[in-house]
């Protein structure tokens, strides 16, 4: 075959495979479009059914006749907590203060409420990235109307809000203002520059208002609280919006409350296709080789990565497990011990397990890492677990692994390996964990119909509310160090421990209280819960099981 027919094949080929590229490319582009009006759609209609709860909540509690913060007071907010899972608390203000909330009750000292970040038409005030009562950290945000203010749930609102804009950036904003209440991958000053395109595609002004704000994680909606949605009107048909497109960028309004999302496009490409893809048009030679250039170079950088690093432990039994012994107050005895992770390259540099679970849940690791430390904890500690007076061992999982029947079966047979008594085991789960909690719920009454028991670990510090640890049969919750390393002094988080202690007694479940550092700490406890169980270094330090002692 000439040389010049080998370069006229060629040059047919590569013009066939490039009409066939911008043929895809054009249909990848309007299917993004569609994918867009749906995510929109969605998106509001659950904007929708969020205020409208919140709205209710409010009206609600504006018209209950109990005393102000009093006991039944409280009782009405609790019991109105528990069945509105959008809502992580009901406080009560008064003179621009917080004081009293259905989750930690009447505050020692009323906490400042700072400047209200929008004021609704009808008088509403709506707070962005506020301060949680107890924590003190960025929760979620706050909507108050007369004496009655609610936090909604960043774990209902937030991580819907991402799962709905699944592939497109977001920006969620008042029409009336422009004020921007939250956005989803993108950054502040690209949201707003997003905001400032003018005419729709009917040739009419649609910019907002000029007063755009400052963005930030905080999520609000500047619903009129007088709207239908306090009668129950949240969307209803799923038309609840309406769409224009301006710029190219695609924007929804909800028709009953003063909120409206806008999505860019995204930066779709053909060339982004999976390998079939190319294989279709013709040019798998071509996207082979971009793909092989592309591999070399995140293989590459990946080498040098902490993910590399996890990947390589967990095929190679490099991660290891430390063990921080949990005391019983009164009596100082050893109860158990919960299993920490530890990860140490090879070059000896310790990386911190933060940034090791993060890794491993950005990449899906956390499976193999939990039946990895099943295993390892069972194999190395199962001495102390067996015998006249066993111990408890604390193994860290996440949802998915417990929602997981493969997990259980592993599990089961682990236990049964080394003859450990499923009695002896503790699966913990943090408390910012979100799943289905029906499905969780039903997924933890098997695990413990087989003996094993559930712990919610950092107690406090997530934002699922009192009405989902009610629908969970957990067996202790574990108090976060933020809350005890606050003890004994004038902390609002302080005097929040003995609320907790309260709380889980009323639900029937046991305290571990972690991060005891000092014998001040301890000799609290020891005064006012002598009965609990706690863990911190004052009672000891992780160690290798070599080090580990019961006694």
């Amino acid at each position: 075959m000439s040389a010049w027919l080998v370069a006229g094949v060629a040059v047919a080929a590569l013009t066939g495979a490039a009409m066939a590229l911008a043929a895809g490319q054009l249909v990848l582009v309007q299917m993004d479009r569609a994918d867009i009006r749906s995510e929109l759609a969605q998106m509001v209609s659950r904007m929708d059914d969020f205020t409208g709860t919140a709205t209710r909540v409010i009206l609600l509690s504006n018209e209950d006749q109990a005393p102000f913060c009093s006991d039944a007071d409280l009782t009405t907010l609790r019991d109105r907590l528990f069945d509105n899972p959008v809502i992580s608390d009901i406080a009560r203000r008064a003179d621009g203060a917080i004081v009293c909330t259905a989750m930690w009750g009447r505050l020692e000292t009323p906490m400042t409420l700072g400047p209200v970040t929008y004021q609704t038409p009808s008088g509403a005030d709506v707070w962005t990235a506020t301060r949680d009562v107890a924590t003190r950290r960025t929760s979620p945000d706050m909507i108050g109307f007369g004496r009655t203010v609610v936090y909604l749930s960043e774990t209902e609102i937030g991580s819907r809000v991402r799962d709905l804009a699944a592939r497109h950036p977001a920006v969620i904003y008042s029409r009336g203002t422009g004020q921007i209440f939250r956005t989803v991958r993108i950054a502040d000053a690209e949201a707003r520059r997003l905001l400032q395109s003018r005419v729709d595609v009917a040739g009419n002004d649609a910019s907002p208002g000029t007063d755009r704000g400052t963005g930030g994680p905080g999520m609000a909606f500047a619903g009129d609280i007088d709207r239908p949605a306090a009668a129950g009107m949240t969307g209803g048909d799923g038309r609840g919006e309406t769409t224009t497109v301006i710029a190219g960028v695609q924007r929804a309004c909800s028709r009953w409350f003063d909120v409206c999302v806008a999505m860019p496009p995204a930066k779709v490409s053909i060339l982004d296709q999976p390998p079939l893809v190319g294989a279709g048009i013709g040019l798998l030679g071509g996207i082979a080789g971009g793909g092989l250039g592309l591999f070399g170079a995140l293989r590459q950088r990946r080498g040098r990565s902490v993910e590399a690093e996890l990947r390589r432990a967990l095929a190679r039994g490099r991660l290891r497990l430390a063990y921080q012994p949990v005391v019983h107050v009164r009596t100082g005895r050893v109860i158990g011990a919960e299993a920490l992770l530890r990860l140490t390259t090879p070059s000896g540099r310790d990386i911190p397990t933060e940034q090791v679970i993060a890794v491993g849940e950005r990449v899906g690791l956390m499976g193999q890492i939990a039946r990895y430390a099943v295993r390892t904890a069972l194999a190395e500690f199962h001495p102390y677990l067996t015998g006249p007076s066993p111990l408890q061992l604390g193994i860290n999982v996440t949802v998915a692994d417990l929602i997981d029947p493969a997990f259980l079966t592993m599990l089961d047979a682990e236990t049964a390996r080394h003859g450990v008594s499923p009695d002896a085991v503790a699966l913990e789960i943090t408390e910012r964990s979100t799943t289905d909690y029906a499905r969780l719920a039903a997924a933890i009454t098997t695990i413990r119909s087989h003996g094993y028991h559930i712990h919610i670990d950092d107690f406090g510090t997530g934002y699922s509310g009192l009405a989902h640890l009610t629908q969970l049969p957990v067996d202790v919750i574990k108090i976060d160090r933020l809350f005890t390393s606050a003890i004994g002094t004038d902390a609002v988080s302080a005097s929040i421990v003995p609320q907790i202690f309260s709380m889980a007694a009323t639900l029937g479940v046991d305290v571990v209280v972690e991060g005891i550092e000092t014998e001040a700490q301890a000799l609290h406890l020891a005064m006012y819960h002598p009965d609990a169980c706690a863990q911190g270094w004052y009672y000891g330090a992780p160690v290798p099981v070599g080090e580990f002692r019961a006694g």
